[in-house]
């Protein structure tokens, strides 16, 4: 067995996107979300993009990442973090050490390059998954014995719109809120500039780079409560994948008015007039805001998972 870089061109891209399906029961990567992912991450480096072979043929791969670019404010700051974005091992080479092999290559390209942490999954904005899906069992296991720990859970909503109505109290909220002056609305490409640098300011820039990403799609854009003018919060669908919502955020002197709810159901109707009939709304810890939606059909569970590799 050997350990390659997808740059020296064992692969195409789009055999590894099919190896990434056929290695990850749990999960259905589009072609979308590979290329976004894999291709397209401003902060790419295809030397850590690692694929194990056996006589030549693919039998696992691990899709790391260093904050190298985007977005720039994190880029000092993350200085001394690596992610594994994936690392996945065809089902009938489990048995067989590609997995330790890919993750002891990582470690060391990582100690290399002066990481001192490696976490799994959950790279802003350019993730597969927030973390390890709960269902895969072997993935854990092994992750576990190599000296990942637990870093905290998350889940992932899917919900059907074609459940998706206004309940009164919605309604209720919203009426409440107009007439006190609030306005709810899509905010325009040209309030782009504005609209970002709120977020950025009240929240990351990591939600910032995702509602910039929404600006630009066609299937996509950001919705934002304000008065007089002023923005007291937003709501993106469409930023990282056509049917993803979020991020969602009030200004924080500015919430327990129902605000986040009338974004939610409105930002939702916009998804379900643009075609999306089942959407996910992804790496998040607010279960009870989210509980209130018509239509849920799963939750998926993940742990987020670190190593120290320092020293």
């Amino acid at each position: 067995m050997k350990i390659v870089s997808f740059d020296e061109g064992y692969m195409q891209a789009d055999e590894l996107w099919v190896f990434l399906n056929s290695s990850l029961e749990y999960d259905f990567i589009t072609w979308h979300m590979f290329n976004r992912v894999v291709l397209e991450d401003p902060n790419r480096d295809d030397s850590l993009y690692l694929i194990a072979l056996e006589d030549n043929v693919p039998v696992g791969c691990l899709i790391g990442a260093y904050r190298k670019r985007e977005p720039p404010e994190w880029v000092d700051k993350q200085k001394d973090t690596a992610w594994i974005k994936v690392l996945c091992v065809r089902p009938e080479h489990r048995e067989k050490p590609v997995f330790e092999h890919l993750l002891e290559e990582f470690i060391k390209l990582s100690k290399d390059a002066g990481k001192k942490t490696i976490i799994y999954g959950g790279f802003p904005s350019w993730h597969f998954s927030p973390g390890l899906n709960i269902r895969y069992d072997y993935y854990l296991r092994k992750l576990k014995e190599n000296g990942f720990a637990k870093r905290g859970e998350v889940v992932d909503y899917e919900v059907d719109l074609l459940h998706l109505y206004y309940p009164d109290y919605v309604k209720k909220l919203e009426e409440e809120a107009v007439a006190s002056g609030i306005v709810f609305r899509e905010a325009s490409l040209k309030e782009k500039d504005k609209v970002l640098s709120w977020i950025k300011e009240k929240f990351s820039p990591g939600w910032a780079t995702e509602a910039k990403m929404a600006f630009k799609e066609k299937w996509g854009g950001v919705w934002i409560a304000e008065e007089d003018e002023e923005i007291l919060g937003f709501s993106v669908y469409g930023g990282l994948e056509p049917n993803w919502f979020g991020p969602i955020g009030v200004d924080p002197q500015k919430r327990r008015k129902g605000l986040g709810t009338v974004l939610l159901y409105k930002t939702l109707k916009s998804m379900r007039e643009r075609g999306q009939r089942y959407i996910i709304i992804p790496w998040t810890e607010h279960l009870f805001f989210y509980s209130q939606l018509p239509g849920i059909k799963e939750i998926k569970h993940y742990i987020k998972l670190s190593k120290n590799i320092e020293g």
